[in-house]
Parts: C-alpha cells; structure tokens; sequence
C-alpha cells in the first residue's frame, strides 16, 4: 500500500512541477511579446492643409499630433496606425 501512496504522489508532484513549468513559460513569452514589439497606435484624421505641391494630414495620437506629408492630389486616410 505504500508503494502505491508513494506512485501517486510521485505522479501528483510531477503533474503540478510540469503545470508550473508550463504556467512560468507563458508567462515570460506573455511578457516578451509585451515588452518586444511596442503596440500599435490607431491615429484619427483631424484635419489637412496644402503646402505648395503637398497636403500634411494632421492626425490625433492617443493626445499627440501627428503630421504625415503625402502628395497633393492623394486623400488623406481617415486613420493611420503608427
């Protein structure tokens, strides 16, 4: 009988090390996915002006303005990602 109680703990602890390993390993590819690539931010379409043969699209960034030159016959997107 105690061989079997002994197999079965063994069996347990092994199954619990393998579910933390497994828990540890998505956690540091989770935070490497996280810090590796920075997110991509959609920007909105705020308004436009004409400088000579170009058109700057002025859009806002989460709070910031960013400005994309493009030539001037083109539209300017209604959002970016950036």
């Amino acid at each position: 009988m105690s061989v079997l109680g002994y197999r079965s703990s063994s069996t347990s602890l092994r199954r619990n090390t393998i579910k933390y390993v497994v828990a540890v390993l998505a956690f540091a590819a989770a935070v490497l996915l996280v810090e590796g690539a920075p997110a991509d931010v959609i920007c909105l379409f705020k308004g436009e002006q004409i400088s000579g043969r170009n058109k700057i699209c002025y859009y806002d960034c989460l709070g910031s303005i960013f400005a994309l030159t493009i030539d001037g016959l083109q539209l300017c997107p209604l959002n970016i990602r950036r």
